[in-house]
């Protein structure tokens, strides 16, 4: 598989740049804003940013045909951030800042203050569920900052799962239209869970996800139709997936007898806490190398994959963590009929990194 590092000249927290420079030419940005998109949004009133989640480039060129309105209207690509995944991803947007530098590493990260692995979005123990004080997180975090600086009206959607009051993405679309009638200059960010959740649990190339993006492509053809000269709506992705394979490393006991903490992160990027440096690197190495490879966290902070500033992620690193380069994922479960996932990301392959630029409206 093509491994991708992320590009932060033309990443997500560059369209937050594009996006901040427009309405804010004064602020001073930490990284470029991409000239695709200042050209895309130039003299628009209203601009809306829709983030479909696991919309990869891979994911929409291998289901819908080239003149597919969603392909048609593709303008451009970029990167995520690393790692590929929706806490990091969507936060680098939200704070125009990488993980390094607002916390928001992976789905689940360990905090030794209280000894818990929090689910970043639900404020829960990863292995117990246990509910957790969310005071503790917010100490290490960087919250939502995106258009609150620009003074300018700013709307955020999201679907009733993620805290919001969208039941479906024709409900989101609804709101944006009665959004752009509105004559007073303003960003939208809109979020949806899909096509994301389908691909976990169904895989990423198959007439189940198909129709979910024809659903959400109708959806968005719709909202073109209402569009006027002074609006512009730019769709894009948090990462795509790739199909996977699980390893529960609960049945490895070579590998976690050096475990001092559970693993941390995600299955496709994951950290470890171990009791022998070296041995767990011979043991891992020995079984694993060839589809993950493993760093120390200084090693790995040296990539640069999470920006040049790392202080916000360094209470949540442990002693290794390994990459994914291939279709394997870890879990840590011990249950033979634990849920698999079929599609999934997180990881470096090219396919989980490289997200779409597709532009709706903005007619001159």
């Amino acid at each position: 598989m093509e491994i991708k590092y992320p590009d932060f000249t033309n990443s997500l927290v560059n369209i937050t740049s594009s996006i901040k420079k427009h309405f804010r030419p004064d602020l001073k940005l930490e990284y470029p804003s991409i000239k695709l998109i200042d050209d895309l949004i130039k003299d628009k009133k209203k601009v809306i940013l829709i983030l479909l989640d696991g919309m990869g480039v891979n994911i929409l060129k291998g289901n819908l045909d080239e003149d597919s309105f969603l392909r048609s209207h593709l303008v451009g690509e970029a990167t995520s951030v690393f790692p590929p995944t929706t806490v990091a991803a969507t936060n680098a947007i939200l704070t125009g800042m990488l993980p390094g530098e607002n916390g928001w590493f992976g789905w689940q990260q360990y905090f030794k203050e209280n000894n818990h692995h929090y689910v970043m979005f639900k404020n829960i123990d990863y292995y117990t569920e246990d509910k957790l004080d969310a005071d503790v997180k917010n100490k290490y975090v960087v919250n939502h900052q995106f258009g609150m600086d620009l003074g300018i009206k700013y709307n955020v959607l999201f679907p009733s799962v993620a805290g919001g009051n969208s039941e479906d993405f024709s409900d989101e679309v609804d709101k944006i239209i009665d959004i752009i009638k509105e004559d007073a200059p303003s960003l939208t960010y809109a979020y949806w869970t899909n096509p994301d959740g389908l691909i976990h649990e169904y895989g990423c190339f198959n007439e189940v996800i198909k129709a979910n993006l024809l659903k959400l492509s109708a959806d968005l053809e719709r909202l073109e139709a209402k569009m006027d000269k002074d609006s512009i709506a730019l769709v894009i992705a948090d990462h795509g997936l790739i199909d996977v394979s699980p390893i529960d490393l609960a049945f490895y006991d070579d590998i976690k007898k050096y475990f001092r903490v559970l693993p941390s992160l995600e299955g496709r990027s994951m950290i470890f806490f171990v009791n022998d440096k070296e041995g767990f690197k011979k043991v891992f190495n020995d079984r694993f190398s060839k589809w993950f490879d493993l760093y120390t966290t200084d090693e790995f902070l040296a990539l640069g994959l999470v920006g040049k500033k790392t202080d916000k992620i360094l209470p949540f690193m442990g002693d290794y963590i390994a990459l994914a380069k291939d279709k394997y994922y870890f879990m840590y479960d011990g249950n033979l009929d634990a849920t698999e996932m079929k599609g999934h990301h997180a990881g470096i392959t090219k396919d989980e990194m490289m997200i779409p630029i597709i532009k709706i409206g903005g007619k001159q």
